[in-house]
């Protein structure tokens, strides 16, 4: 059954109904960060958070999903060994904790997995580069 405000009606259930809606076909609709199909995307699927053994919500043990997206990246090493890259117009150094011992990465790039922290991008995972 289909419930339809009435013309000009404004009532609180009427927007908050309208807005769940809205929130529902935008949530559905949007795509996963790798579907099936994609290049590498059982790899970056298999991607883990450096440091988490059993975490409480067993979703937080995996570096990419709809909300953190890996990708491909440039980065550059300064002459302490830390590794930076540019996300989002922002220069962000690479948590050492955050680097990931992987020497299986087939993209031949370096990987990092993003999240988000007030409004801010900070990495979730990196994987270097192939050894060449």
């Amino acid at each position: 059954m289909v419930r339809v405000c009435g013309r000009g009606a404004l009532s609180s259930r009427c927007v908050m109904g309208s807005a769940l809606t809205g929130v529902v076909v935008l949530l559905s609709s949007a795509s996963s960060a790798h579907q099936p199909g994609d290049e590498f995307a059982d790899w970056f699927r298999s991607l883990k958070v450096p440091g988490i053994e059993r975490p409480l919500n067993p979703v937080e043990a995996f570096c990419c999903s709809p909300e953190r997206d890996c990708q491909t990246t440039d980065y550059e090493v300064d002459a302490s060994g830390h590794y930076w890259i540019k996300a989002e117009g922002e220069r962000i150094q690479v948590p050492p904790d955050k680097i990931l011992q992987r020497t299986d990465n087939p993209t031949g790039r370096a990987v990092a997995c993003l999240r988000h922290f007030k409004g801010h991008p900070i990495v979730r995972c990196f994987v270097r580069p192939p050894e060449s």
